[in-house]
């Protein structure tokens, strides 16, 4: 009996699986995962998607992608800077100092940690 593998269910749910509430967000694009983002904010400073924006949930990446001039905004709030290869880097000590990124989508607040949206 392994305890460590995945669970897949369909026309269900187990709260067992999860703390907290359960939140629906309606498609727009039924091509893809795309749903409506009201807003992102970092410290209660939007620093992107201000009137809204669209956005494609995709499990199948583990990177945060977005407008050049959203991604910009974000690096430039964290205090990024680019080293030699062109990548945006931070100090790994900073990391629990940094803020959540917050995602408003239908008007409930995703938190997302610098440990979740910084790679070390």
């Amino acid at each position: 009996d392994d305890d460590s593998g995945s669970v897949v269910m369909f026309g269900g749910i187990d709260s067992s699986y999860y703390t907290g509430s359960l939140n629906w967000v309606p498609v727009s694009y039924e091509g893809y995962w795309q749903i409506t983002v009201d807003s992102i904010t970092m410290d209660g400073e939007t620093i992107a998607c201000a009137d809204g924006c669209q956005a494609i949930v995709d499990t199948g990446t583990s990177l945060l992608a977005g407008p050049t001039s959203a991604i910009s905004n974000i690096q430039s709030y964290i205090g990024a800077s680019e080293n030699s290869d062109g990548e945006m880097i931070v100090s790994c000590s900073s990391m629990y100092s940094l803020p959540n990124i917050v995602f408003t989508i239908n008007g409930v607040q995703y938190p997302v940690p610098a440990s979740a949206y910084i790679l070390e």
